[in-house]
């Protein structure tokens, strides 16, 4: 594995914000379906109002860990080909594996699903990361969390694309999605298009030049990194409530890219939990699985508590726990190993070094 490899890995707080990602998107999804069922939850409005931050770290943290495991690669199209085989070897495996899940449940038991059903070619769209309209006319995939990983695979083949033809790799993606970012602005309404021109993608950029100081061995202070984690819950109390798509990358990807700025500079002065370490590792599983767990967990819990006496907040919990124990269950019990026979059939050795990150 090489250095900078090596020296990510030790970066237990990466995977702490993986896990602190991952958690958060599962809390406002639970809390959303759990007033629907009729509890109430305190902090319900607080969660809707900041919980989907937990994205916007996730982008933050992919274009660092991409910008620093790829600092040392070579300009060549060898180079970007391995990068991308890497990524494609990392995401497919449980997300088309999920998805077909959802389609077998769509087309076994529709009704299931309300008004959702089941469209080929929507489902071919989901597959091949290709943003597409439901039967619903929403802009969102099969497994409705899947829309992040739209975004990621544009990254990434932008990325690949700076690797193989760009001498300054940070310059060249930043002006990219800074000129698409202000394409967007004219207000396509093509689903596609406005997915590509969204400026939600400069969110990795903020990741990718975080990542390219750190490889470069640029360090925040431990004071400086305690007023960036200030500012971020400032600005996010501030402009969270106000938070829409266009804005997005000010209102939650700056908070983000501040906290994820600090986390790494805390690194060796927080004795981070080794749950949180064992959730960021099942982080991917978990984002992907708790959109079935969650409602099944719900449900059972509506019928124990027909009467609702226990508080919301304690069956948000419980759907919470159930998901990560689920979720690391799929990590070990499928991810892993489906993670291993795709880079087994992986036609670049350097892939293979890349694809665990």
């Amino acid at each position: 594995m090489p250095a900078e490899h090596h020296a990510l890995h030790k970066l237990k707080s990466i995977q702490v914000l993986r896990a602190v990602a991952a958690l958060l998107v599962v809390v406002f999804h639970a809390s959303a379906n759990i007033v629907r069922h009729g509890w109430t939850i305190p902090v319900a409005q607080l969660i809707a109002s900041y919980g989907e931050i937990g994205v916007d770290i996730f982008f933050v943290v992919s274009g660092f860990v991409m910008s620093v495991t790829t600092s040392n690669m070579p300009r060549s199209a060898q180079a970007a080909r391995a990068f991308i085989v890497s990524r494609l070897t990392r995401i497919i495996p449980l997300y088309w594996a999920t998805t077909s899940f959802f389609v077998a449940l769509l087309i076994v038991a529709p009704r299931v699903f309300g008004a959702a059903t089941f469209s080929l070619s929507h489902a071919i769209a989901s597959y091949a990361f290709v943003p597409w309209r439901n039967p619903l006319g929403e802009p969102a995939p099969v497994l409705n969390v899947g829309w992040t990983l739209n975004y990621e695979m544009w990254f990434y083949l932008v990325y690949a694309a700076a690797i193989w033809i760009a001498r300054r790799r940070v310059a060249m993606i930043s002006a990219f999605f800074c000129a698409t970012s202000l394409l967007g602005l004219i207000g396509v309404t093509n689903v596609v298009l406005r997915t590509y021109t969204s400026p939600i993608v400069l969110e990795f950029v903020f990741g990718v030049i975080i990542g390219t100081l750190y490889a470069r061995r640029v360090r925040v202070s431990v004071s400086a990194a305690f007023v960036m984690l200030a500012v971020a819950l400032a600005a996010l109390w501030v402009l969270g409530p106000r938070m829409e798509d266009a804005n997005r990358f000010v209102s939650f990807g700056m908070p983000a890219a501040l906290v994820v700025t600090a986390a790494v500079a805390l690194e060796e002065r927080i004795r981070w939990p080794a749950w949180l370490n064992q959730v960021g590792n099942a982080s991917y599983s978990l984002y992907l699985t708790h959109v079935f767990t969650v409602p099944v967990a719900v449900k059972m819990l509506d019928m124990l508590d027909t009467h609702r006496r226990l508080p919301g907040s304690v069956i948000c919990a419980v759907s919470v726990l159930l998901s990560v124990c689920v979720a690391l269950l799929c990590y070990h019990g499928i991810e892993k190993p489906l993670g291993r026979t795709f880079r087994t059939f992986s036609p670049s050795r350097g892939s293979r070094a890349l694809s665990a990150d």
